[in-house]
């Protein structure tokens, strides 16, 4: 239980980090990986959804606006419609049978739950005020 509990701190702590460094502006960086499957637009460029760095995560609707892996994590901005497709992609989980640490609820126009997924952890926050959701996928 301790375990979990300097886990979910630091799990936290890097999405408030992933989350400032963030902000609302479009200079990060946008990184493509041609191995992937499905696609996300971007502007007039097309960008993959990284079904090899995402094992078992389904694909969130929306725009990929930056992608990056290091070590076994990645991370993803993804731009969406508004907080319905956040929602069908929570109901999406629950179908897959994602197991949730913590019960995804809207509060103060932000979300964020942790789950598992196949061994595999992710962190995931939506912020409504800009539409943009960042993930976090632990390989474990």
């Amino acid at each position: 239980m301790k375990k979990s509990k300097y886990l979910f701190i630091l799990l936290n702590t890097s999405l408030v980090l992933l989350l400032s460094a963030c902000g609302g502006g479009k200079n990060g960086p946008s990184i493509s990986n041609d191995n992937s499957n499905t696609e996300s637009e971007i502007g007039s460029k097309r960008q993959l959804w990284p079904t090899e760095d995402l094992p078992g995560l389904p694909e969130l609707k929306g725009n990929i606006e930056s992608f990056f892996k290091e070590e076994n994590s990645s991370y993803l901005t993804i731009k969406v419609e508004g907080t319905e497709i956040v929602e069908d992609y929570i109901e999406l989980l629950r179908e897959k049978n994602i197991e949730f640490w913590d019960e995804p609820v809207m509060y103060d126009g932000n979300m964020q739950f942790l789950s598992s997924i196949s061994g595999n952890t992710l962190n995931f926050a939506y912020k409504e005020s800009e539409k943009l959701v960042f993930i976090e996928y632990m390989l474990n």
